[in-house]
């Protein structure tokens, strides 16, 4: 596929989500130590019917700039957790790692409606791992730390994810919610 011949329209996001072409793959992690497996985490990907199999990189954005991000985040949350699900009456005792846009995690209502997901899904909090993307801690530090410590609060595990990409000074955050 070439950059360009890729265009997407407003309509092609209403079809995504109606003939439900949004999926979640998942990349297990494994525990060093033991080699045992101890969670994954959910990537999410677009079967689109004429480009194919479309990484976040090339939507994202779009979807969020059409006002379509809760929808994306609501079926991301509901397929790890019944996911997880699935694991926890399988006996395993894995985690879930879910990357969320710092927006999602600094509104109102996220910590209700994670508590409400963690219900219906018969989910510990311990299950779960959100993951805040390193760019997002070094633009709005202080608002992000206080709705991840809040999640901490939960009993919800808190991870940076970005590999050192961008340099965060960790010092400014207290109490550390990584």
């Amino acid at each position: 596929m070439s950059d360009r011949s890729f265009r997407l329209a407003a309509s092609d996001i209403d079809l995504a989500f109606e003939r439900q072409e949004f999926l979640l793959v998942f990349q297990p992690k494994v525990d060093l130590a033991t080699s045992r497996m101890s969670g994954a985490e959910a990537f999410i990907r677009w079967q689109h019917p004429q480009y194919g199999l479309l990484p976040p990189g090339l939507f994202l954005d779009f979807i969020e700039a059409e006002g379509r991000m809760p929808d994306l985040t609501s079926f991301v949350f509901n397929t790890a957790f019944a996911a997880a699900q699935k694991w926890t009456s399988q006996g395993r005792n894995w985690t879930v790692s879910i990357n969320v846009a710092p927006g999602t995690v600094t509104a109102p209502d996220f910590r209700q409606g994670l508590a409400q997901l963690l219900h219906k899904y018969g989910l510990k909090p311990q299950q779960v791992i959100i993951e805040i993307p390193e760019r997002a801690v070094a633009q709005e530090p202080g608002t992000l730390c206080d709705a991840l410590n809040a999640v901490r609060a939960m009993g919800v595990q808190v991870a940076l994810d970005g590999g050192g990409i961008v340099p965060v000074d960790l010092t400014q955050f207290k109490p550390m919610p990584f």
